[in-house]
């Protein structure tokens, strides 16, 4: 089969000349370990550290079985504003004049990474012109994303403000072949968001990623890099967050539970690894506090040994619908690692860390404070190591990449199938 792939809010990063383990680059891979011909559609400019990788379309021949195509756009500084806005437009713009030239090398079927509404828009309509199926990867709730900053009494003309994108979203929902996500309840929002009858064809596919294989040479570098920062075996009890520092989070609980630690005199750590556009501010918010520490980025190695040397992962999300119908990447690297999980989410997160004694979700509707979580997870090793040996089973059950992307893989060539019969 020949296969489209278009995540145009997802970047393809090439490192050494692997690809980045990231949704689409997962599931290119594994189609191409099929036996597949993929054709990979991104942006130029990269959402992560908001850089320009080309100023004009650039087309690169990874291998026999895989071109990437970077769609150039003009870019911007923050997460949320006009500017980024404008740069979707374009993008949307310019991807349908990449479409149009490739016209003649149609796939069998198109795999369409939403967000970007724009972007997922102009491809679903040109491909349902020429009866190619598509399916539709939906990873966060847009447009009904952007009311969140909003206060309530102005919500409603934010809505009128944003109707025209509304607009394009329903139409991309309702036009696509198949819907795709994290789970059944985000696919049942994006039903009902968009009266789009629920049909057998539906696919879900968790977030997940291949844990890759790690050397000696690399646990002994990440050992070392971690003893720079004062980090080693049993000199504090310490928890972690890795990600994208951005405004999805809000680490002002987070503030005040390790005052309230500190002044216990409660031996801790508290290691926020990554960067993102409200690193900065983040940083500034724990000014004083010799105990939380800002190592960067972050590669595979460090984060498995940091993984070792935790207690658990502290995951402060945002307690809104896009977070409560999910279980979110960083969940599922955590728990790939055996760390304890303490989430802030309401919704399917907090059943499923219930059902599987995985942590402690610290919500107000919860009642479990989060000095009382990360109290336990520090003094009870016990509860400790069944929560830790729970979230390695669990992954291996319900996350492992191998099952979820080979039953994507197989979904994929099933339609292909029943279209051409």
């Amino acid at each position: 089969m020949r296969i489209w792939i278009i995540q145009t809010g997802e970047p393809i990063h090439i490192d050494h000349g692997k690809l980045r383990p990231m949704r689409a680059m997962n599931l290119a891979n594994y189609l191409i370990e099929a036996g597949h011909k993929v054709t990979l559609w991104t942006s130029a400019f990269n959402h992560a550290d908001k850089s320009n990788r080309a100023n004009e379309f650039k087309k690169i021949n990874y291998n026999k079985s895989l071109d990437i195509l970077l769609i150039p756009s003009p870019g911007y500084s923050g997460n949320i504003g006009i500017k980024r806005l404008i740069d979707h437009f374009f993008l949307g713009l310019n991807l349908r004049k990449s479409l149009l030239k490739r016209s003649e090398q149609l796939p069998d079927i198109a795999f369409i990474g939403y967000p970007p509404i724009e972007t997922s828009y102009v491809a679903v309509n040109f491909l349902k012109k020429y009866n190619i199926p598509t399916i539709l990867d939906v990873k966060d709730l847009w447009p009904t994303l952007f009311l969140e900053p909003f206060p309530k009494i102005l919500k409603p003309i934010a809505r009128l403000i944003f109707q025209p994108y509304y607009y394009l979203a329903k139409s991309t929902i309702k036009n696509t072949y198949s819907i795709c996500s994290m789970s059944i309840e985000y696919i049942n929002w994006v039903n009902n968001f968009a009266r789009r009858k629920s049909h057998n064809k539906n696919i879900i596919a968790p977030l997940s990623t291949k844990l890759q294989i790690i050397t000696n040479n690399e646990l002994e570098n990440a050992r070392n890099w971690w003893k720079s920062f004062g980090i080693v075996e049993k000199s504090y009890s310490r928890f972690y967050f890795v990600g994208n520092i951005n405004s999805s989070y809000d680490f002002i609980p987070i503030k005040k539970t390790i005052e309230k630690l500190n002044i216990k005199k409660q031996k801790f750590q508290y290691i926020i690894c990554g960067q993102g556009s409200e690193f900065e501010k983040t940083k500034h918010m724990f000014n004083g506090f010799d105990n939380v520490i800002f190592p960067g980025w972050i590669d595979y190695p460090k984060i498995k040994r940091l993984g070792k040397l935790s207690n658990g992962a502290i995951l402060p999300y945002k307690n809104i619908e896009n977070f409560q119908l999910n279980i979110t990447n960083k969940v599922i690297d955590a728990i790939s690692l055996g760390s304890p999980i303490i989430s802030t989410i309401d919704g399917l997160l907090n059943r499923f860390i219930d059902e599987n004694n995985l942590g402690f979700t610290c919500t107000e509707r919860s009642g479990v404070d989060l000095y009382e979580a990360i109290s336990l997870l520090i003094n009870n090793k016990n509860l400790r190591l069944k929560m830790s040996q729970n979230c390695l089973e669990v992954y291996e059950k319900l996350f492992n990449a191998d099952n979820v992307y080979q039953n994507l893989v197989a979904e994929m060539e099933k339609i292909v199938i029943k279209k051409k019969s």
